[in-house]
């Protein structure tokens, strides 16, 4: 079995977008991996079948307290690209909520 950790990062409408994604040829074990996440951090995720593999999906608000929660520490064992990636995004979304918390204050 193979797995993979996706996370798709871009710009809409000036606002970051952010999915995270598990895909694996197996079905039982992506409906294993969304139970187990919803029964230890409440989130539910999308499953969806994609020419050979099932994709686990979580949007933007799940992705992000998902991923502090895989990436809760420095030095875990990871692929630096996908941390480096993540931590960009989640720098990017943190600055726009201060941003968004600034202006509505102001209103």
């Amino acid at each position: 079995m193979v797995m993979d950790l996706l996370i798709p990062i871009g710009i809409k409408d000036r606002k970051i977008v952010l999915y995270t994604g598990f895909i694996s040829a197996s079905r039982t074990h992506i409906e294993w991996l969304k139970d187990e996440i919803k029964a230890n951090f409440g989130l539910d995720g999308v499953i969806r079948f994609n020419v050979r593999a099932y994709r686990l999906m979580y949007a933007k608000r799940s992705s992000i307290i998902l991923l502090k929660k895989i990436y809760y520490r420095e030095g875990l064992p990871c692929l630096e690209r996908k941390r480096f990636k993540i931590e960009q995004a989640l720098g990017i979304i943190s600055k726009q909520a201060d941003v968004l918390k600034l202006v509505y204050r102001l209103d």
